[in-house]
């Protein structure tokens, strides 16, 4: 007999043959982002993210103190990973065009997870103060070049908040089946958009 029958049974914490470069603790990390994504951040369990990691969920706990800990450096990851996005992005002096660049990154198909998982990290963060004190520090830490231009402090305030709510919205890229239209002109609408809050 051949195939599944006769394979031999990996003790779980030993990643596959073609997963032996990530170490546990990023496929601790990407199991809860899958988890989060698919279940939610509050639905995502441990036996869950152990199951998808390959590990015994007594296991994860060499690694992570709990399921917060666990969430939190998820958080962290993903948020550097749209960050990384961004400055990898062409970039400009000019806001409005910067704007730009940063939408086209954020919607970029490689960025689909770590978008939705900020969907989900900022639908729940009211919840959890230690996850919205993240999501404020982030979001703060960018306010400067995203309301860079504004002739006043109120307006780029306003500004920065007006952006922070439209990449919000640009999470549901993928979500959003309700109409049906050519995925790169609605890009292009939405650079449009960010592009209009610098004039």
């Amino acid at each position: 007999m051949t195939g599944a029958a006769t394979r031999p049974r990996r003790r779980p914490g030993r990643p596959p043959a073609n997963e032996g470069a990530r170490t546990t603790p990023e496929r601790l990390l990407d199991a809860v982002v899958e988890a989060c994504i698919e279940r939610g951040y509050e639905g995502a369990t441990l036996a869950d993210v152990a199951a998808r990691a390959d590990i015994s969920t007594m296991a994860i706990y060499n690694h992570f103190d709990g399921k917060a800990s666990l969430l939190m450096a998820a958080a962290r990851r993903e948020l550097a990973r749209l960050d990384d996005r961004v400055l990898a992005a062409p970039q400009s002096r000019i806001p409005a065009e910067r704007a730009r660049s940063t939408i086209a990154a954020f919607l970029a198909p490689e960025a689909t997870s770590s978008r939705r998982f900020f969907a989900e990290l900022n639908c729940v963060a009211h919840r959890h103060p230690d996850l919205e004190a993240l999501l404020d520090e982030w979001k703060h830490e960018r306010e400067s070049w995203w309301a860079a231009g504004a002739q006043s402090p109120n307006r780029a305030a306003a500004v920065s908040k007006a952006y922070q709510l439209l990449l919000l919205g640009a999470c549901q890229l993928d979500a959003y089946r309700g109409l049906s239209a050519p995925p790169d002109e609605v890009v292009s609408l939405l650079q449009d958009a960010a592009a209009q809050l610098f004039r």
